[in-house]
């Protein structure tokens, strides 16, 4: 089962779902492939806009344990794609995985991720 979905927004805003579980190491390999095709995508839409851009994260659906190696997977994701993201703004999910989520912010040393309760928050950071 796929953890991350990736689509689109409004104003050529990647968004991208994370839905499902992560619970053991078991589960790294299914993030490996994920991440792979976030940076993917990522760099699609850099190419095509000739600028950087702006991702949007939902989490709302997507539960975790603290798993250290796939905290380094997206860390390795976050610190590779730096330079091609303007600003990305996380909504929704668990005090928990808010948590992980801000430890791989730390990890990665992205100052431009911010995190949000709702959606309509989210954007209105992006777009600021």
């Amino acid at each position: 089962m796929e953890n991350i979905n990736v689509s689109s927004e409004k104003g050529g805003i990647l968004l991208l779902t994370f839905v499902g579980e992560i619970n053991d190491t078991t589960d790294i390999n299914v993030l490996r492939s994920d991440v792979n095709t976030v940076s993917t995508a990522i760099k699609n839409l850099h190419k095509e806009q000739s600028k950087k851009i702006k991702v949007l994260i939902d989490i709302v659906s997507f539960k975790a344990q603290y798993v250290s190696e796939a905290v380094d997977v997206l860390v390795e994701l976050a610190r590779g794609d730096k330079e091609l993201v303007e600003k990305t703004a996380v909504f929704g999910g668990s005090d928990k995985v808010r948590i992980i989520g801000e430890t791989i912010v730390v990890l990665s040393s992205r100052t431009n991720i911010k995190f949000f309760e709702t959606k309509p928050e989210a954007l209105s950071w992006l777009n600021s």
